[in-house]
């Protein structure tokens, strides 16, 4: 029987989870009356954000959404820069609204 190659060897090696980026999820679209968003579980927050829903504090360890235009006029990446924390029942309580 042969010897695996190093590259054979570093794919079956575990690698370590990056918890940060496993926690966030997925960005899913959404149409609304407003346009098109892209919204991601955010997880607990990290730190303090304001919410643009209510104006309200979204503190440190409180589950949240990230939300940032679908389409910028920008591109992608600035749309994303732009992105914004809000309170889960803000967002899915303004989606109902438009």
């Amino acid at each position: 029987m042969g010897r695996r190659s190093r590259r054979a060897q570093r794919a079956l090696e575990a690698k370590p989870l990056d918890v940060a980026r496993a926690r966030g999820g997925f960005a899913m679209r959404q149409s609304a009356g407003d346009g098109d968003w892209m919204v991601r579980p955010a997880g607990p927050a990290a730190k303090r954000y304001t919410c643009p829903g209510c104006g309200r504090t979204i503190e440190p360890g409180m589950d949240n959404v990230t939300v940032w235009e679908a389409d910028s006029l920008l591109g992608p990446e600035v749309g994303m820069e732009l992105r914004r924390h809000w309170h889960t029942a803000c967002w899915y309580a303004r989606a109902r609204r438009h």
